[in-house]
């Protein structure tokens, strides 16, 4: 089992809400939800005409591979997220 830490956001809509589904999502990914941080509120970066996101980090447990993540973590994306011209996902 792995630990992972997922940096999750929202700046539409009821942004609790939506990270409220988000963060129930991860099960069906594959991710085991262990803990939630504290929501933060933060103000768009690079492009600033845009609403502030509401943030938290999840730690969770998975047996996944990072490519399987990554590939569960972007269809929670796609059924959720609202369309829009900026990626959404950062790897570093």
């Amino acid at each position: 089992m792995t630990i992972v830490y997922l940096s999750l956001g929202s700046n539409v809509g009821d942004r609790h809400q939506n990270l409220r589904t988000a963060v129930a999502a991860l099960d069906d990914a594959g991710v085991r939800v262990r803990r939630i941080s504290k929501i933060y509120e933060t103000e768009p970066v690079d492009y600033l005409d845009q609403d502030w996101f509401l943030n938290c980090v999840v730690e969770g447990e998975t047996d996944l591979t990072a490519a399987d993540l990554l590939q569960g973590l972007r269809r929670i994306e796609k059924k959720w997220a609202a369309p829009r011209h900026l990626p959404r996902v950062h790897a570093s």
